[in-house]
């Protein structure tokens, strides 16, 4: 049990290694960059401080993504109250997870030894891809809850059919997911689809009933403290109405409207698959291997089924943008068990034994393996160049300190989405809407007007040019240009204060 317990730690100071290493350096909001400006990523953390700080989700303050990400975010901010330090910290703990639970299917398949060599490029080629984007991002968090779908179907032997345990677990990640963002569950429903059809053609319907009932649970476990959170600040309506009614009615693209849906899907999806072509191989790989493969037809129609609901699902509700694509991160998988496979197969014609100084050896090239994959990410990352910016020459820190500076600290971000200076100052909003967000949502711009004509903040920051009808309530104070996300693309900002 000892060496076991030795065995375990190892293996998940490993994991915890390598998504250290790759996070760093790709992702904004590790300490290696100056500040995470990403607007996602900031919409994030100021709806988790606020919730941290007593204003309900939906209810309080708006915002469309799902409470369990919200709350994640949360726990960031109790880490960090002005910096991405505490999101840094989630997104490590987040991918070491996933790691972890891939290595977890290398050794269930026999190939662990071969697959901790494979790790850090599988590392690599997930967080500089494009679809990592600037870090952070929704489909990032969810991942180790995405992945142990794909991991059970792996690992499941006896007709496809998990034990009841699993299925619980497999329902409680599914309602993890749900609870980030439910466009994600493609590997779910199509786990569930593919199970449901088996027990149905083998008119098994105890059994049916049984999983059902088991899955369930699973999802109610993970959506029961939030019944509790939101029925207790009598909001249940709002969850509903927001999360589900308003994503499902407002956030879609004019593309849909002119094009129709199945061209919006065909155009979005290739796009994420030519624009993210190292990961995309490695999905083709690993699909192409689990098909080859020795495993029966039934096996292979479940893999192709939640593989294209994976794929389809994320572009579903009328709106693509390009971190949609790392929705696709757990597909990954099967391709670098498939290179480990290929591996072992050498390793064993070598037949060597890891003992003594080869323990040593084995080591310190897993070691260097995670620096070579390392150089790899920090050279293909779209963020490489931000880590050279200082972030007290940028406008953001200037923009915070006048703010800071003054008596009276309440801010709106206006005619954007939040661009960073509720979490650079630590101002928590006291309005329900609070930036713009890529919603088509009349009331959002009514209530927005509203605040400014009423002057209920001291400041409003923009990234559009003032209207004249505003510059009646706000004066501008400072205006500045600066690099926006990429390189080469620049926006101006404006920092304007309430008039006497």
């Amino acid at each position: 049990m000892e060496k076991r317990f030795q065995k375990e730690a190892l293996l998940f100071l490993y994991c915890l290694l390598t998504a250290a290493v790759m996070i760093t350096l790709c992702s904004r909001s590790s300490p290696l960059y100056p500040f995470n400006d990403w607007n996602d990523t900031n919409c994030f953390f100021t709806v988790g401080k606020a919730m941290m700080n007593g204003r309900v989700v939906y209810r309080d303050i708006y915002e469309q993504k799902g409470v369990l990400l919200y709350f994640l975010y949360g726990l960031g901010w109790l880490l960090s109250h002005r910096s991405f330090l505490g999101a840094w910290v989630l997104e490590c703990l987040c991918f070491a997870a996933f790691l972890r639970t891939a290595a977890l299917t290398a050794e269930k398949r026999g190939v662990l030894r071969s697959f901790c060599l494979v790790m850090p490029a599988l590392a690599a080629i997930l967080c500089s891809s494009y679809a990592f984007f600037l870090g952070g991002s929704a489909e990032e968090i969810a991942l180790p809850f995405l992945y142990p779908a794909l991991h059970v179907f792996l690992t499941t032997e006896d007709g496809c059919l998990p034990a009841p345990r699993k299925i619980v677990l497999l329902g409680a990640m599914a309602g993890c997911v749900l609870w980030i963002k439910f466009t994600l569950l493609g590997l779910y429903v199509g786990y569930v689809l593919f199970i449901a059809l088996l027990l149905i053609l083998r008119r098994d319907f105890a059994a049916l009933g049984k999983a059902a009932g088991f899955f369930l649970l699973g999802v109610g476990l993970a959506t029961l403290p939030w019944l509790l959170y939101f029925g207790a600040n009598s909001a249940l309506g709002d969850w509903i109405g927001v999360y589900f009614l308003d994503n499902m009615s407002h956030y879609s693209s004019d593309i849909v409207q002119d094009y129709g849906r199945l061209y919006f899907l065909r155009e979005n999806m290739s796009h994420a698959i030519l624009w993210n072509g190292r990961t995309s191989l490695l999905i083709a790989a690993g699909a192409l291997a689990v098909l080859c493969g020795h495993r029966k037809w039934g096996f292979k129609a479940g893999f192709l089924l939640m593989y294209l609901l994976a794929v389809i699902l994320p572009f579903i509700g009328g709106t693509a943008f390009d971190y949609y694509g790392y929705a696709y991160a757990p597909l990954a998988v099967p391709g670098a068990l498939a290179a480990a496979r290929l591996l072992e197969s050498g390793l064993a014609r070598l037949r060597l034994k890891i003992g003594g100084w080869a323990r040593a050896s084995a080591l310190l090239l897993c070691l260097c393996l995670v620096a070579g994959a390392g150089l790899f990410a920090r050279r293909h990352s779209i963020n490489s160049f931000y880590a050279d910016y200082r972030r007290e020459d940028m406008w953001y820190s200037r923009f915070a300190e006048e703010i800071t500076a003054a008596a009276d600290q309440s801010l709106l971000n206006y005619g954007s989405l939040d661009m960073g200076l509720y979490t650079l100052t630590g101002y928590v909003p006291q309005t329900r809407f609070f930036c713009h967000l890529n919603l088509n949502l009349p009331e959002l711009e009514e209530e927005m007007d509203a605040y400014v004509r009423e002057r209920q903040t001291a400041f409003l920051v923009m990234k559009i040019e003032p209207p004249e009808w505003l510059l009646a309530y706000y004066e501008p104070v400072d205006a500045a240009e600066s690099i926006n996300q990429f390189e080469g693309i620049s926006s101006r900002y404006y920092l304007l204060r309430r008039r006497a």
